[in-house]
């Protein structure tokens, strides 16, 4: 099945963020005040967000189109020229009023000593979504992905909106933006994300839990559960457990972004979701064995 991901149309819509790396070595503490210093040798850009979801689709072989807002700002026009770069391409609806979300992480060795984030929250406005009607990507797409980062881009008016015109919508959610899911075709929280969506504690998250949230937000949901891998409940059904299949843990950012990429692109595919739930485990582990924000290909997804 992994090659009918090649030339499936895919539609990323939500938050874009330029993830930055700053890396060095630790060796002393500061005399201006009780912190380390860092000696930098070496920095990195990648992308982040909505757009390290698409570059893993792109990555996998499909065609893809990125919808994000962005600012006029510098942030914006790296992620713009990283899309091209990697085979995406990107439709920004651009403001001067607003900043292009960054993270900026410091690392010494293998840890993460501080991390720095510049961001603005601006909702859309009513004359910016009449002009998604001229997006040709959305009638046009096998799946729309939808990776909600609560940083502005995703609304009611969206949502509805995408709704209005495609049938398979999966999504990243936000818990703050829960009920703006209702009736996609999946839902992929973390274990406590989904806890916040139930307003019970993390702990308390079992299958009669995972049941009620898949009837609550009206959609078939895929709980990521870290260490102990993935459950996936459809509608009126008892969830299916997916153990986790990675050998090393050493580091969890963007793995939800390649969740959410096998998943979407295996679902427009016309996969069994037992087995996109299962490609979708390995290539988590593939992604949280490396530092940072990663990609998978087709080669290192065969079983």
């Amino acid at each position: 099945m992994l090659p009918k991901f090649s030339g499936l149309k895919v539609l990323v819509v939500g938050d874009v963020i330029l993830d930055e790396y700053i890396y060095g070595n630790v060796e002393r503490i500061s005399p201006e005040a009780p912190v380390p210093v860092l000696v930098q040798n070496k920095d990195e850009l990648r992308l982040g967000g909505a757009a390290n979801v698409a570059a893993n689709c792109a990555a996998l072989g499909a065609l893809t189109t990125l919808f994000s807002i962005t600012g006029t700002d510098k942030e914006a026009e790296i992620i713009e020229e990283m899309c091209e770069e990697n085979n995406i391409h990107p439709l920004f609806l651009k403001r001067p009023e607003q900043h292009t979300p960054r993270k900026t992480r410091f690392v010494a060795g293998n840890h993460q000593m501080l991390r720095v984030d510049k961001e603005s929250k601006v909702k859309m406005k009513e004359e910016e979504l009449k002009l998604l009607k001229f997006l040709p990507s959305v009638e046009q797409a096998d799946v729309v992905i939808v990776s909600d980062y609560n940083k502005g881009c995703i609304s009611k008016k969206l949502m509805d909106w995408l709704k209005g015109y495609h049938s398979c919508i999966v999504v990243d959610p936000k818990p703050v933006n829960a009920a703006l899911y209702g009736g996609v075709k999946l839902v992929t929280p973390n274990k406590k994300e989904a806890a916040e969506i139930l307003g019970i504690p993390t702990d308390a998250l079992n299958d009669k839990y995972i049941e009620f949230l898949s009837f609550k937000l009206g959609s078939n949901v895929l709980v990521t559960l870290g260490e102990d891998g993935m459950k996936y409940c459809d509608s009126g059904s008892h969830p299916v457990s997916f153990p986790a299949v990675a050998q090393e843990v050493f580091d969890v950012t963007g793995a939800g972004d390649t969740v959410i990429s096998v998943v979407g692109l295996a679902i427009a595919s016309g996969m069994e979701m037992k087995v996109a739930c299962e490609l979708a485990n390995k290539a988590a582990a593939q992604v949280v064995a490396k530092f940072g924000t990663a990609t998978v290909n087709p080669e290192t997804l065969e079983f």
